[in-house]
């Protein structure tokens, strides 16, 4: 499928068995539309209304599931004020994000395929995570590609990654405390280590068999302009501000070897 946003509706075009793209379905005109897209498995729409209010929108959404016949179903959801919002890449969460107030709203799919509000980030109570109110503030979430992991970085250096247990409750896997706010992060593809960067360092976390993280190695770096894995391997390649790029292999059970 494909969705091409005009400012007061959504048009949404199929691929047909003979190579053509043919209209499969479009919303009614008259409302604006600041945002649709797709989920990356295909399977859901989301489609944002709402005027923008320096930098942040304030409205509804649809969630809406098609079928290749054309039929779908819609459901509508309340967005308070947000900046940016997102689908985790397997599908299964949308992330609210508001810059300003360092709120990050975590919508799932809840029973009989319903969008509901799953919980605050910045107050880990409404997710059933343990703990009294989470006083750091969150600046950074990142999901792994398959949805059962979440890395949450604060302003002070604090990073956990969480994992979900089949009771729905997320419980911490992992941590690791920085020198710095941190900067970035992400996961590798196949979701067994992540690397966190800060002002000083690159931190290695690498997942074991029973599903905890832990630090694997750190390396010392400065002037690092932005850090990723290889998109099939198990390689950190790192970019540095003066053009100089290194790439590491990470083997599991051991800490990065030499550039």
């Amino acid at each position: 499928h494909v969705a091409i946003r005009y400012k007061n509706k959504v048009v949404v075009l199929s691929l047909g068995s003979r190579g053509c793209w043919n209209l499969l379905w479009e919303t009614p005109s008259g409302r604006e539309i600041n945002s649709a897209e797709f989920c990356l498995s295909g399977s859901w729409l989301l489609i944002a209304y709402g005027e923008a209010d320096g930098g942040r929108f304030d409205g509804f959404a649809e969630m809406i599931k098609l079928n290749p016949t054309g039929k779908y179903r819609s459901q509508q959801i309340t967005l308070p004020s947000y900046c940016t919002l997102n689908f985790s890449p397997g599908g299964k969460y949308l992330l609210t994000e508001n810059w300003s107030d360092h709120q990050y709203l975590l919508w799932g799919l809840l029973k009989s395929d319903q969008w509901g509000l799953y919980g605050d980030l910045s107050d880990p109570g409404t997710l059933r995570w343990p703990g009294r109110r989470q006083q750091k503030l969150i600046h950074i979430v990142v999901f792994s590609s398959c949805d059962n992991y979440l890395l949450t970085g604060t302003l002070d250096g604090a990073v956990k990654i969480w994992a979900q247990d089949e009771q729905g409750s997320w419980m911490v896997r992992g941590s690791e405390q920085c020198d710095s706010f941190v900067r970035f992060v992400r996961f590798s593809r196949s979701g067994v280590h992540a690397l966190v960067v800060d002002r000083s360092s690159i931190h290695i976390l690498g997942r074991d068999d029973g599903g905890f993280w832990s630090v694997k190695g750190n390396i010392p770096a400065t002037d690092v302009q932005t850090a990723d894995f290889h998109p099939t391997a198990e390689h950190l390649i790192v970019f540095w501000h003066l053009g100089d790029i290194r790439i590491w292999e990470i083997q599991r059970g051991a800490e990065p070897g030499g550039p």
